[in-house]
């Protein structure tokens, strides 16, 4: 049985898990951004990399977002919140 967490808690653990696994991919891993806003019902998971990064967090037909997203989905499944992976495109901020 899992621990209960508060909203916060998860997107704090939810966002760690993913930044450490998302800086193991990229090549400048120092500009990897990751927030966590909490909407009323779901947690949307803010994420962003280097423009020479982009490729490499979306993957070849977006397989690689793909399963960071599952990643996520199994996350929110244990700890019974709803949330989202966004990956943010060049310009937006964060």
């Amino acid at each position: 049985m899992s621990e209960k967490l508060s909203r916060e808690e998860f997107a704090e653990k939810a966002t760690l898990a993913l930044h450490f696994i998302i800086t193991e991919m990229m090549d400048d891993y120092e500009s990897v951004r990751i927030k966590a806003e909490l909407g009323p019902d779901t947690i949307n998971i803010l994420v962003r990399v280097a423009d020479a990064d982009v490729g490499k967090i979306i993957g070849k037909q977006g397989r690689t977002a793909q399963a960071l997203r599952t990643v996520l989905m199994t996350i929110s499944g244990r700890y019974k919140h709803a949330a989202v992976l966004t990956i943010l495109e060049r310009g937006e901020p964060i």
